[in-house]
C-alpha cells in the first residue's frame, strides 16, 4: 500500500454502524452461539472487505497518459488518453479516477470523475476530449485513483502519477489590413541610406509637436519666427519590426486576465509572422521573469513555446509597468532601432502616450494595440483621451476586446 491513503465515507460509515448494531441485537437477547452468528458473520465480512481493498490497492496502478500530441492551438480540443491497470488476481468492483487539468496560473481548471470496474489483469484506457480556450502551458493527468472494498466503507486513494504538460499555442490572425507595413518598409529602406555627412544629425526642422523632447527644440530659429520648431534628425533605423508586449493588466477576474493574455500574445505572434511574410525582420522585445530585457526572433507560432518559460505571466502588479516604459523610451531614443515599433498593452497612460509620440516624432512608425476586454468605464477616460490624441497625430491604434477582434481591428 505504498503511498496509499485511507478514506472513509461518512454516510457509508453510518450505514455500516447501523448494520453492525442490527447484527448485535440477536446477541443481546439470545445468549448462545446462535445469537452471535449474525455479528460474527458481519465482522468476518468486514475483514474480508478490508483485506480485499488492501490487495486491490497494491495491484491497481496508474500508468499515466498515452504519449500523443501534447500541443494544440488556442480554441482546439485535445484527445487525452489515460491508462489504469489491475495487476492483482482479484476483480476490482468499483474504482474511481479523477482526471484534472490546470489553468494558466497553475490552479485547478477542471476535473472529471470516471467510475469503472477492472477485471483481473485488465488494463483500461480512458479517452477525454478537453478544449483549451486560452494560451499557455497546462498540466493534465489523473489526480487520484480510489479503490473501494466490497462493502464500500473504506477506500484507498492511490498516489497520482506524473502529470503531462500540454502547450497551447497562439492562433495566427491575418494582418494584411495594416497599411503601415508596405509604407514602413520603403521608409526604412531610405533610412538605411547613411547620409554623406555622418556627423550631421539634423536633416531639417518642423513645427513643435506635443511630446517632443526639449533638447530637440531649435531655439535660435524658434526665437526668430516666434514659435517653437523641432529639429528633424537623420534616421538610421533598420528595416524591421519590434513588438513590445506589456503584460501588466488592470485588476480583472482570472478568466478576463487569461483573455487579456491571449489578446497580447496573439497580436505579438500575428504581427511578427506577418512582418516575416512581408520580407521584414521581426523581434519580440520584453523583460523576462528575472527583469532582464530580451530580444527574441519570432518566425512561427511554435516559437512562442520556446520563450514561454521566460515570458512573464499576466499580472496586476503596476511595478513591472516601469520596465515597459523604459523599453519604450529606449526604442524611441535609439536611432538604430527598427523602423516599426508595435506596443501591445492593456494599460494606457500618459507615459506610454509620450513614448509613442516620441517614436512618431523620431521618424519611426509606432503602432498601438490596446486591449480592453470589458466595456469602457470611468477608468478608461485617460485611455480614451490618449487614443484620441494618437489618432489626431495619425498613429495607428487598434482596440481589441477578445482575440477574435484582431482581424476586424486591423481591417482598413
Amino acid at each position: 500500500m505504498s503511498g496509499a491513503r485511507i478514506g472513509i465515507s461518512p454516510l457509508k460509515l453510518l450505514l455500516y454502524v447501523a448494520a453492525a448494531v442490527l447484527c448485535a441485537v440477536p446477541a443481546v437477547f439470545i445468549n448462545s452461539i446462535y445469537g452471535y452468528c449474525a455479528l460474527l458473520f458481519f465482522l468476518f465480512l468486514s475483514l474480508i472487505s478490508l483485506t480485499y481493498a488492501i490487495s486491490l490497492s497494491r495491484g491497481v496502478r496508474n500508468l499515466g497518459s498515452l504519449k500523443s500530441e501534447m500541443s494544440c492551438s488556442r480554441g482546439n480540443a485535445v484527445e487525452l488518453n489515460f491508462r489504469v491497470r489491475n495487476n492483482s488476481r482479484l476483480i476490482c468492483p468499483r474504482c474511481r479516477a479523477v482526471i484534472y487539468t490546470t489553468d494558466l496560473f497553475g490552479e485547478l481548471r477542471s476535473k472529471e470523475d470516471i467510475d469503472f470496474a477492472l477485471a483481473s489483469r485488465e488494463e483500461r484506457t480512458f479517452s477525454l476530449s478537453v478544449r483549451f480556450d486560452h494560451i499557455g502551458k497546462y498540466r493534465v493527468g489523473i489526480r487520484k485513483i480510489t479503490v473501494e472494498g466490497l462493502l464500500g466503507v473504506l477506500s484507498f486513494a492511490l498516489p497520482a502519477g506524473e502529470a503531462e504538460e500540454l502547450s497551447v499555442t497562439p492562433r495566427i490572425h491575418a494582418m494584411g489590413g495594416l497599411r503601415f507595413l508596405d509604407r514602413a518598409r520603403s521608409e526604412s529602406n531610405r533610412a538605411n541610406l547613411v547620409s554623406s555627412a555622418e556627423s550631421i544629425d539634423c536633416s531639417g526642422v518642423r513645427e513643435y509637436a506635443f511630446g517632443d523632447p526639449i533638447k530637440l527644440i531649435h531655439w535660435k530659429l524658434s526665437s526668430h519666427i516666434g514659435g517653437y520648431v523641432t529639429k528633424v534628425l537623420e534616421s538610421y533605423g533598420n528595416n524591421g519590426l519590434t513588438v513590445l508586449p506589456c503584460l501588466t493588466s488592470p485588476d480583472y477576474d482570472t478568466e478576463t486576465l487569461m483573455t487579456v493574455y491571449d489578446c497580447i500574445v496573439e497580436v505579438c505572434a500575428s504581427l511578427c509572422i506577418c512582418a516575416r511574410e512581408n520580407g521584414m525582420d521581426a523581434e519580440l522585445l520584453y523583460c523576462d521573469k528575472d527583469g532582464e530585457s530580451r530580444r527574441d526572433n519570432i518566425s512561427t507560432a511554435e516559437d512562442f513555446l520556446s520563450i514561454n518559460d521566460t515570458l512573464p505571466p499576466i499580472n496586476t502588479d503596476i511595478s513591472p509597468l516601469r520596465q515597459s516604459y523604459d523599453l519604450l523610451s529606449t526604442e524611441a531614443a535609439s536611432r538604430y532601432a527598427n523602423a516599426n515599433i508595435a506596443l501591445c498593452t492593456a494599460l494606457l497612460d500618459e507615459e506610454i502616450l509620450q513614448g509613442l509620440l516620441r517614436i512618431f516624432n523620431s521618424g519611426k512608425n509606432p503602432l498601438l494595440f490596446y486591449i480592453r476586454p470589458l466595456p469602457a468605464d470611468t477608468r478608461d477616460r485617460q485611455a480614451d483621451k490618449a487614443l484620441r490624441t494618437l489618432d489626431n497625430w495619425g498613429v495607428t491604434c487598434c482596440v481589441i476586446s477578445v482575440p477574435d477582434d484582431i482581424e476586424r481591428a486591423v481591417s482598413p
